[in-house]
């Protein structure tokens, strides 16, 4: 493993991307990452992000991406064990991850479209369901 003190990643909002629905907003600043999952009742999950070369890409990552290490280790501070592995687009714009059991990406968007999915997301709801 090397770490990296640059940055891969933009700072911002970004749509997170699973089996090819939108599932949830996460917010960047610089090493934390917190994720508003649309399902959880507005549980905001914590992670830290980690820049660096580390262990070789899944064959499914590297066909997508072209990368053979993986850019980016992501962690739950509280559960050490949750940690997902990811790379970054040449463009810096698209974060493809891998978990255990998964694999999504992060899409970076502007404010205005954050707020637009959060939105939609809060009236697709069971009114049953609403706080």
């Amino acid at each position: 493993i090397i770490m990296s003190s640059s940055q891969a990643w933009l700072d911002g909002s970004y749509k997170n991307v699973w089996n090819g629905k939108v599932n949830s907003i996460s917010t960047v600043k610089g090493e934390n990452l917190i994720i508003d999952a649309f399902d959880d009742d507005d549980i905001e999950k914590t992670r830290i992000m980690k820049n660096g070369v580390f262990k070789e890409t899944d064959e499914k990552i590297f066909d997508l991406t072209g990368k053979r290490n993986y850019e980016i280790h992501m962690f739950d501070p509280s559960n050490i064990e949750d940690e997902s592995f990811g790379v970054v687009s040449e463009d810096q714009r698209i974060i493809t991850w891998k978990g255990k059991y998964w694999m999504y990406s992060m899409e970076k968007i502007d404010e205005a479209e954050a707020k637009t999915l959060k939105a939609a997301a809060e009236n697709a709801k069971d009114p049953a369901d609403a706080p």
